[in-house]
């Protein structure tokens, strides 16, 4: 294209430097400058030409992928609507979540309270059962204890009676 540009200006130069000696000479000239032009502006003209007809194609591309990108807008657009009611429902679920969460919290402290206000009396209550236990193991010792002094003294008494018995008899036989 350089070269191209060269020879072009250089052929102009030649051109405008050129006068017609006579007006015979004009009339021959003019028809080589018509010439000359006419392939020098044929060449541009298809090049214009060609790079219309790809910018047409381009045009006629971009107005296809432009209406596509208009129906894939409108159809984004139906999805980011559906997604914001989306959201919106999972906030108030999310919201209604807190709540219940926040009820259940107050539950477990409440039953936590309880628990500890259980175990505490459990404790109570085992310390009570252990003291009653010490005291029937001592009942149940001292128990054992009379039950064996009452059959120690019953075998006494029953010894002495039989001694009485003995001695009355033997008085009794005198």
């Amino acid at each position: 294209w350089k070269k191209r540009r060269d020879d072009l200006k250089a052929l102009f130069e030649w051109v405008s430097d050129m006068r017609p000696r006579t007006r015979a000479d004009a009339y021959p000239m003019l028809l080589m400058l018509q010439e000359m032009l006419k392939t020098v502006l044929s060449e541009k003209y298809e090049f214009h030409l060609q790079a219309l007809e790809k910018a047409n194609e381009r045009i006629d591309l971009m107005d296809g992928d432009h209406a596509e990108l208009r129906d894939q807008i409108g159809r984004l657009e139906e999805e980011l609507l559906m997604a914001h009611e989306k959201t919106e429902q999972l906030e108030e679920s999310l919201q209604i979540a807190e709540e219940a969460t926040k009820a259940a919290e107050v539950e477990i402290k409440h039953l936590q309270e309880e628990l500890q206000s259980l175990t505490q009396e459990v404790a109570a209550r085992e310390l009570e059962r252990q003291k009653y236990l010490k005291t029937l193991h001592k009942l149940q010792t001292d128990l054992e204890q009379k039950q064996s002094d009452y059959a120690c003294i019953k075998m006494r008494t029953s010894a002495m009676e039989n001694g009485l018995k003995a001695r009355k008899d033997m008085v009794m036989r005198w």
